[in-house]
């Protein structure tokens, strides 16, 4: 859109009363939605020309729908701190019945807290099992894994594990080994 749309539509709204998509609302629609803002069917009862869309989108502009989120205060960050690492998903919403848990994520992420993640479960295959090891090790994800191996998401979707085609791609373990600065020792038994 240039420039010049803009002032050639400039009077738009005063002359006719539309905005740019549509009808311009007035200040008592403004006061209807302040008055009956969480019951949209009200809303859409006393502003029947409006959409429910446009009452949602309205009522959004007009800051209603979402309370400003409440500071952090200073007791809440350390307490978060102190149990981010340690305690369930569980207890942590138990310890912040206020606070949703995408809050308590997003807080612990501009803390740079990390959660624990506990060892990865053995798959019974000991070339799979010393790799997802020497991940654990040196706080690798599997993601991160499928990306040093050039193997799709193998490592992160456990492709060992698959639906009724359950095997072990050796090619990709055998690579990611390798990458991550690893070798295969082969020993035979003497008979």
């Amino acid at each position: 859109m240039y420039l010049a749309d803009h002032s050639k539509n400039a009077g738009l709204k005063h002359r006719t009363g539309l905005g740019q998509f549509g009808w311009a609302w007035s200040e008592e629609e403004n006061a209807k939605c302040r008055q009956f803002h969480p019951d949209y069917a009200a809303l859409a009862e006393a502003l029947p020309h409006r959409t429910r869309q446009a009452i949602k989108r309205r009522c959004s502009d007009l800051k209603l729908c979402s309370p400003q989120a409440r500071p952090w205060t200073a007791q809440e960050q350390s307490k978060l701190r102190r149990l981010y690492k340690t305690v369930s998903v569980a207890e942590l919403r138990e310890a912040f019945p206020d606070r949703s848990l995408s809050s308590l994520h997003n807080r612990g992420a501009e803390l740079s807290l990390r959660r624990y993640r506990p060892p990865y479960t053995s798959t019974g295959d000991r070339l799979l099992d010393g790799l997802r090891e020497e991940c654990s090790r040196r706080k690798l994800t599997m993601r991160d894994v499928d990306c040093l191996a050039k193997s799709g998401s193998y490592f992160t979707d456990r492709g060992w594990q698959g639906k009724g085609n359950s095997y072990y791609n050796y090619r990709w373990i055998v690579r990611a080994i390798y990458a991550l600065g690893g070798t295969l020792k082969v020993e035979w038994s003497e008979q």
